[in-house]
């Protein structure tokens, strides 16, 4: 059939004018020759042209047209291409020649742009800058005070904002060069729908790696999107390593402490405070002759006997400096020599070294009552009395001053009644000497009070044996002002006595003695008293106790001030940074980055072109007569695809086949491989229908 424009091709062909140009516009000269150079496999070529025209004709510039017939959709003659030439003598080229020389549409060039690798590059820079950055950031802070709870908020805030940028800008490097090895799965094998939609979308859903194709044909990238999605936990770490812990700052200083002055105290660098003779002390003395303990002195040594504890003084008491020269939490050493006692424990049976005045039955003895369950519980739990030392017994001198105080008591040994008495109980009796030691005190200024520790007393002497009552003096008042203190509470009896008719239970009887009261007892009740199992070190240990708890009352003439070192505390927060988490979290996620941003780039160098998932990429690469048959009753886009569509198997190659001019002339300037040259076409097929692109190769 001709193609000319003789208009008998077609039924009603419209008038010449309503032909267009490549613009869309009409001619603008109706009243022109047009003639039809040539036809082959389908293509025509119209030229247009004024009718000659005097010598110059050859001159006069010319139109071709090219145009198809495709009678299934043709209902006029519509061009698709123009182009301008000038006229010549030579005879007009066939349609090999024509296309060859006269580049119908442009051919694709195989260039890389340099905004794609630049863009892997710069993000992985700013990702590797961030990461060090936050290092650099977190170091600066390391053991630094923290502030208040806003600072310490900011530097969470930016803490976080360096991580989120770290992992972002790595991730989106790795999203980039991945999307360069996505096409080359692409171009190299052929791959379901369902496989390329899960390569495309894995990135955004997780889900996706559950394809087996994918991860079977696609390994690297199927990794590549793996490594994108583990990038972000960086995140999840390193704002953690930085934290918030409370230190202790300490200070050492010189600084001035309360400590004691007693007057048998020859040497010592400490200085009192009081020197007035008015001033508290802690015996009634009457010319110099010590008679009974001062009421404050009852009262301080009674308080800390019954409450086990050493009274606290305060910090900015007189003659001190430790509320100007130490902070809150202050500590410091002292040491004085002060009264003590010193207990030995003795034999309990010895009646001529013990001050008992009556037979002291610790072990009971059954009588004609025959009450053995009672009568194995009678006897004595625990006994005090003053006295004299064994060695210097005048006891029958009124005008003596006892020196010892004595303490007995007898330990349970098992709750069987049954047994003998000596099977039950074990009887103890010490002697406790007044005497003088060495205090090694450590105190602590908390809350705003002295807290004293005991931390040793070494005996130094026994008190020398005062046989007249007149010659007392004032030097060892605090001693017999302590030992009275201690008498009045621990002396007396706590004695089991029968009791009820015909003396049928026992009952608890005490005569005098409060120590019931005192932490000397571990249990009591109306039945029995137990007392602690090593009576005379505790009873030593509590007056010790009342001795420490004079440093408590500056207005003692006993009150000194001594140069002590003093050791401050303040506590506050700071920052720790765990450099070694850090680190090791980005220089892992930083070396993935770099790994996979190199195989991006070889990926890039291999298809010889930048790739994205663009639209404009899916648009260029879908442009087939085929994949439009294939997509008919599916152009929507929805998801998931049919099982049906979705196995077939695509690859992004080169169109074997020979195309029509479908859906506008797309394949303009293509022709079958007999043609004298061919310019292919790339885009996705289906398997049989596109082979390997060749890089360099010619493509529109």
């Amino acid at each position: 059939m001709s193609l000319g424009y003789d208009r008998s091709w077609q039924p009603n062909p419209p008038p010449f004018h309503e032909m267009s140009n490549f613009d869309g516009s009409a001619p603008k000269n109706p009243n022109i020759a047009t003639t039809t150079e040539w036809s082959y496999g389908g293509y025509s070529a119209y030229r247009e042209g004024p009718h000659q025209q005097g010598a110059n004709a050859s001159n006069q510039f010319r139109r071709t047209w090219i145009s198809r017939l495709l009678p299934e959709y043709f209902t006029s003659p519509k061009p698709y291409s123009a182009v301008d030439q000038y006229a010549s003598s030579k005879p007009q080229p066939g349609p090999a020649q024509f296309f060859k020389h006269n580049s119908i549409e442009p051919i694709d060039s195989w260039t890389i742009h340099w905004f794609t690798p630049a863009s892997m590059i710069f993000l992985l820079l700013i990702g590797l800058g961030s990461a060090v950055g936050h290092h650099i950031y977190y170091s600066s802070l390391d053991k630094q005070h923290a502030g208040s709870a806003a600072q310490q908020q900011w530097v969470t805030r930016i803490g976080t904002a360096l991580a989120f940028l770290t992992q972002a800008t790595l991730a989106a490097a790795v999203l980039i060069s991945r999307n360069q090895r996505v096409w080359v799965s692409l171009r190299e094998k052929y791959l379901s729908l369902h496989a390329i939609d899960a390569l495309f979308s894995v990135t955004d859903n997780f889900f996706h790696f559950g394809n087996g194709e994918m991860i079977a044909h696609a390994k690297t990238a199927t990794m590549m999107a793996l490594v994108r999605w583990i990038i972000p936990l960086a995140a999840i770490f390193t704002p953690g390593t930085i934290s918030v812990m409370s230190t202790v700052e300490l200070n050492t200083t010189s600084c001035m402490a309360p400590t004691l002055r007693f007057p048998y105290e020859q040497v010592n660098s400490s200085h009192l405070v009081n020197s007035s003779a008015t001033i508290s002390t802690l015996g009634e003395n009457w010319r110099f002759i010590y008679r009974s303990p001062s009421a404050l002195a009852k009262k301080i040594f009674t308080l800390s006997a019954y409450s086990g504890n050493i009274a606290a003084g305060v910090p900015d008491a007189e003659g001190t400096t430790l509320k100007q020269d130490c902070s809150a939490n202050c500590t410091y050493a002292i040491s004085f020599d002060g009264p003590t006692l010193n207990c030995t424990e003795e034999i309990p049976w010895d009646s001529g070294r013990a001050p008992w005045r009556h037979e002291l039955s610790f072990l009971p003895k059954i009588d004609s009552y025959g009450y053995k369950y009672v009568m194995a519980a009678l006897g004595t739990d625990f006994t005090s009395m003053r006295g004299d030392s064994p060695e210097n017994s005048t006891a029958n001198s009124t005008m003596s001053i006892p020196d010892v105080l004595w303490v007995g008591h007898r330990l349970r040994l098992s709750d069987d009644f049954t047994l003998p008495p000596e099977k039950m109980y074990e009887p103890h009796v010490y002697s406790c000497q007044n005497s003088v030691g060495r205090y090694r005190v450590s105190a602590e200024v908390r809350d705003g009070r002295i807290v004293p520790t005991i931390d040793s007393v070494e005996t130094l002497y026994g008190l020398p044996h005062e046989s007249n009552y007149l010659m007392t003096t004032d030097e060892f008042t605090p001693n017999y002002a302590l030992i009275d203190v201690l008498t009045s509470i621990l002396g007396g009896n706590a004695t089991i006595e029968p009791n009820g008719p015909s003396g049928s239970y026992a009952q608890l009887s005490t005569a005098e003695t409060s120590v019931g009261s005192t932490p000397l007892t571990v249990h009591v009740n109306g039945s029995e008293l137990r007392t602690v199992p090593h009576l005379g070190a505790e009873v030593e240990k509590m007056a010790h106790g009342m001795v420490a708890s004079l440093l408590a009352d500056r207005t003692l003439i006993y009150a000194a001030s001594v140069n002590s070192s003093c050791s401050s505390s303040r506590a506050y927060n700071v920052y720790h940074y765990n450099a070694h988490t850090l680190i090791v979290v980005y220089a892992a996620t930083v070396a993935l980055a770099v790994y996979m941003v190199c195989l991006g780039a070889l990926a890039l160098l291999r298809n010889g072109v930048a790739h994205d998932t663009s639209f404009s990429t899916f648009v260029a690469t879908t442009r087939n007569e085929r994949l439009d048959r294939l997509f008919r009753g599916a152009c929507l886009g929805k998801n998931p695809l049919g099982n049906d569509l979705g196995k077939t198997k695509m690859m992004f190659g080169e169109q074997q086949e020979p195309l029509s001019m479908a859906a506008g002339g797309a394949a303009m300037g293509r022709y079958h491989q007999n043609a004298e040259q061919t310019v292919g076409h790339a885009t996705f097929g289906t398997e049989g229908g596109v082979r390997r692109l060749k890089k360099g190769g010619q493509y529109s």
